[in-house]
């Protein structure tokens, strides 16, 4: 007799969980210098249920170990992250989650200096910006450095509102000059540290670096999000099923002639959707 299959009890709800679906590519303007993708992305494992933590970050294409600094930064950034989340109680508050979030930053700053220790090299060469992502039920969280942003929207379905319900959570930053941004690295990246919380639960998250910006928000309305992107690919995201083939068809996407027409720089969107 094969094993019964566990039914929720009457007033149980079954957990919620994360879809997420990420893909980072070469922009055309590396390709054509021969510089390798710089981009990286990261999502905790074993955080709480129903929780979800996220990063990106957007190595300088200047710095020779770049492509190192972002892969390094986010994924120091998430496990200390989902570490903290473990050892606090919930639910979380807005003073904790920055807490946390501020924590984790550090955590990716201290492995960068590490590395760059390591290898006897300046800790400029791993230049990176970074954006860290915090989900629960009852609250959402995000830190950033540099450029790129975070979109939200909240539980209530996108077609709901005549903007699509989006949010722009974390903003783009600029640097002292013109066309320059913001590095974990630099010297005086405290005070380049933007943390935020916002009350109440999302349903559906967008991460991206700068490739994407000019495509995903609309400068002209301060940066506000642009609905037909979002739309199609969360009515996308929502139905795959295979996250390692959903990354290959976002990737291409993102590869494909309508976006690089716009965007020739390194491109990373991850997608999360509360299922």
């Amino acid at each position: 007799m094969g094993a019964a299959s566990h039914a929720p009890a009457s007033g149980e709800r079954e957990a919620k969980h994360w879809r997420v679906v990420r893909a980072s590519v070469q922009g055309t303007s590396h390709f054509r210098t021969g510089q390798h993708c710089q981009d990286s992305s990261s999502v905790g494992e074993n955080a709480p249920e129903g929780m979800l933590v996220a990063a990106i970050a957007d190595g300088a294409g200047s710095a020779e170990l770049s492509a190192d600094g972002s892969r390094i930064a986010a994924c120091a950034a998430t496990q200390r992250a989902v570490r903290l989340m473990r050892l606090h109680v919930q639910p979380y508050y807005e003073g904790v989650l920055e807490e946390i979030l501020k924590e984790a930053v550090h955590f990716a700053r201290k492995a960068l200096e590490a590395e760059a220790h390591r290898q006897r090299k300046s800790l400029r060469e791993f230049a990176t910006t970074l954006i860290v992502a915090i989900c629960a039920p009852e609250i959402t969280g995000a830190a950033q450095i540099g450029d790129g942003a975070m979109v939200t929207a909240d539980k209530r379905m996108p077609q709901d509102d005549e903007d699509g319900g989006y949010v722009l959570f974390s903003a783009p930053q600029r640097g002292e000059y013109a066309n320059t941004t913001n590095f974990i690295t630099s010297s005086g990246w405290q005070n380049s540290l933007d943390v935020r919380t916002r009350r109440g639960g999302i349903s559906r998250l967008a991460m991206f670096t700068d490739g994407i910006q000019s495509i995903a928000l609309n400068a002209a309305s301060h940066n506000a999000p642009h609905a037909p992107f979002f739309d199609p690919l969360f009515r996308w995201a929502e139905n795959q099923d295979d996250e390692e083939a959903a990354g290959d068809n976002l990737a291409a996407f993102l590869s494909s002639p309508r976006v690089t027409a716009r965007a020739d720089d390194d491109l990373t969107l991850l997608l999360a959707l509360l299922r």
